[in-house]
């Protein structure tokens, strides 16, 4: 821990995915195992590159990241309105959680666009949106949103959907506006 001290969490789980298949090379699959766990603690998400490990390697380390996910990942739950906020509860370990990156945008149309929510109390919440780009979503049936949970320092914990295969979540209805107030008539002053 003290030779990793002040670099970033990619390069710790890169130097920890070398030293994994440095210990396999030499018969080692515990020491092994630990380098992968050191390198899921350090970048959750991180995908090694395929062409750099055989087969049996590669199911290995996808055991161990199935195990760590389940163990230690945040959960993201199912997005939720409050007027034209969107809500995301984190329902397991938080605490880890500084943000919730919400990538989103009218169903079927252009590009996404990014929304990064700060995490409080379990909860990321805020606007996501603002006039043109809400009637768009009335009008297509609501929003694809794909969800990212990222340490303070922005390391991606887990994900929930992806930009590929977005979750639909419905766009609530427009609030009501009341009608402007009716002057009272005034009266015409004799000619």
């Amino acid at each position: 821990a003290e030779a990793t001290r002040g670099i970033s969490d990619d390069t710790r789980a890169r130097i920890s995915w070398y030293r994994a298949l440095v210990a396999l090379g030499d018969g080692n699959n515990a020491e092994a195992t630990r380098w992968m766990d050191a390198l899921l603690d350090a970048s959750p998400l991180h995908e090694p590159d395929p062409r750099e490990a055989p087969p049996t390697t590669r199911a290995l380390f996808q055991h161990r990241l199935a195990l760590h996910q389940q163990e230690r990942a945040p959960v993201l739950g199912d997005p939720q309105w409050t007027g034209e906020e969107l809500g995301i509860p984190v329902t397991a370990r938080a605490h880890s959680v500084g943000t919730v990156v919400v990538w989103l945008r009218p169903v079927g149309t252009g590009t996404f666009e990014r929304v990064p929510l700060a995490v409080r109390d379990g909860r990321a919440q805020g606007p996501v949106a603002t006039g043109e780009r809400w009637q768009q979503a009335r009008e297509k049936g609501g929003w694809e949103v794909a969800l990212e949970a990222q340490r303070a320092n922005g390391t991606p914990l887990a994900r929930r959907a992806t930009q590929q295969e977005p979750l639909v979540v419905d766009a609530p209805p427009a609030p009501e506006v009341p009608p402007p107030p009716v002057a009272a008539p005034q009266p015409t002053p004799p000619p």
